[in-house]
């Protein structure tokens, strides 16, 4: 599914998804992706401590790609939905195979 926002096309697709505070903990929480573009990720998750601020590392891996993403991003924003949060985070550095390969999924589902 697309959805456009920003002049950025955010792609929603299953993605496996894990996260950490970075330098704080060894240990990775999981999160359900929201949507994803080549500049940010937005997803679900049950963790209250992910405040707009904090760095994370994200390790991602695209249902088409058979590799993991490490990336990091920092929170820019965190809503309370229910029982869980939704938490927008912006990418420090771009992985650039990632990038292409959202832009290339993006492509394919247009053909």
């Amino acid at each position: 599914m697309l959805n456009q926002r920003k002049d950025l096309i955010r792609i929603t697709v299953p993605v496996l998804l894990a996260f950490k505070p970075s330098k704080e903990t060894i240990e990775y929480y999981h999160g359900k992706l929201r949507d994803i573009s080549s500049t940010g990720i937005s997803f679900y998750t049950q963790e209250p401590t992910m405040e707009p601020g904090r760095e994370l590392e994200l390790k991602l891996r695209l249902p088409w790609k058979d590799k993991d993403f490490h990336i990091k991003g920092k929170v820019v924003w965190k809503r309370q939905v229910r029982d869980r949060f939704c938490v927008g985070v912006k990418f420090n550095t771009v992985d650039e195979e990632m990038k292409r390969e959202i832009a290339d999924h993006n492509a394919n589902m247009w053909k």
